[in-house]
C-alpha cells in the first residue's frame, strides 16, 4: 500500500474562500542554490493562501462538525471487515475509532493492525475530500519555497524534516497561471517487504464548479501514477457529492487502480450514518 501511504500524507483539509478568487501571481523566485529558510516566507504563504481560496470552503458555508462511518470493505467473498467512525469539529483534531466484529476471523495474512491502519487511512482520505483543503495540511511543520517554473506551471518546493526522516526525498506543488493547484509530485524511499523501494508519485487534479456558475471549485477527478521502478501503479479517483442545508460535501470517493499482473481494481469509500452540525442526514 505504498501509494496509499503517500496519498494519506498529501491530501486532507480547507479555509476561508473569496467570492471571486483573485488570480494568484507568483512572488519572486528564490535562487536555485538558496538555503532553506527557517520558515515559509510571507510572500510564498500568501501565494498558497490565495491558491487555496479558489476552492469551495464548506466551513464558510456553515459546516462546524461532522460525524460519519466508513465501512472497511474487501472484495467478495470477504466483504466488510470493520468500520471506521469519524468525528470532527472545526478548530479541533479529527478522531477516528476503528471497530471489527468480535466473531470475525480475518483472512490469512491480514493482521488486526493492518485493518485498523487501513480504516483510519480511508476515513482521513474521505474527511480531507469533504473539507476540500489539499494545501494547508502539507504546510504544517514544513517550509515552502518558490522553485521556478516547470512544464508551464509555477513550482513550489516543500521541505518537511519529519517526512524526510521517514524517507521522503522531495515534494513539490504545481499551479497554473490563475493559481489553481494542478499537480503534486513526491519522491520517497519507503520500506516494503522487499526492502527499501524508491517511489516517484505524481498526482494530477481536475476541478469543477461547486455549483453552476460559481468561481469556487471542488475536486472532480484525481489521477495518480506511482512509479516504483519495476512496477507502476495508476489510479483514478472520482468523487460524489451530497448537499446538506446548503453545504456541499464529498461523501464518496471511488478509486480504480491499474495494477500490473492484477489488472483493474476498484474501491469505493463512502460515508454512512452521516451527521452534519449534529443533525443526522436522511435519518
Amino acid at each position: 500500500m505504498l501509494t496509499s501511504l503517500l496519498l494519506a500524507a498529501l491530501l486532507p483539509l480547507q479555509d476561508a474562500p473569496a467570492q471571486t478568487p483573485p488570480a494568484a501571481a507568483p512572488p519572486a523566485e528564490a535562487p536555485a542554490a538558496a538555503a532553506v529558510p527557517a520558515e515559509t516566507p510571507d510572500s510564498v504563504r500568501k501565494f498558497l493562501q490565495d491558491a487555496e481560496a479558489h476552492l469551495y470552503d464548506p466551513q464558510a458555508a456553515g459546516l462546524s462538525s461532522l460525524e460519519f462511518d466508513v465501512p472497511i470493505a474487501m472484495p467478495d467473498p470477504i466483504g466488510t471487515i470493520g468500520t471506521a467512525h469519524v468525528t470532527w469539529a472545526a478548530g479541533g483534531e479529527a478522531n477516528v475509532d476503528v471497530t471489527r466484529p468480535a466473531d470475525m476471523t480475518l483472512p490469512m495474512g491480514l493482521q488486526p493492525a493492518q485493518v485498523d491502519g487501513q480504516g483510519r487511512q480511508m476515513a482521513m482520505q474521505l474527511l480531507g475530500s469533504m473539507l476540500n483543503k489539499p494545501i494547508t495540511p502539507i504546510l504544517e511543520g514544513a517550509v515552502a519555497m518558490m522553485d521556478g517554473v516547470e512544464d508551464g506551471l509555477v513550482k513550489v518546493a516543500i521541505r518537511n524534516a519529519a517526512a524526510e526522516a521517514q524517507g521522503v526525498e522531495s515534494m513539490s506543488l504545481y499551479f497554473d497561471d490563475a493559481g489553481l493547484l494542478q499537480r503534486v509530485k513526491t519522491v520517497a524511499n519507503l520500506e516494503s517487504a522487499m526492502g527499501k523501494v524508491k517511489v516517484q508519485q505524481s498526482q494530477a487534479f481536475a476541478w469543477k464548479p461547486a455549483i453552476e456558475g460559481s468561481d469556487l471549485v471542488v475536486a472532480d477527478v484525481q489521477k495518480t501514477i506511482a512509479d516504483m521502478g519495476m512496477m507502476k501503479i495508476s489510479t483514478e479517483t472520482s468523487f460524489g457529492y451530497t448537499t446538506v442545508s446548503g453545504i456541499i460535501l464529498a461523501t464518496t470517493a471511488s478509486t480504480t487502480s491499474e495494477v500490473p499482473m492484477k489488472g483493474k481494481m476498484t474501491q469505493t469509500i463512502a460515508a454512512t450514518n452521516l451527521k452534519v452540525n449534529g443533525q443526522a442526514v436522511g435519518g
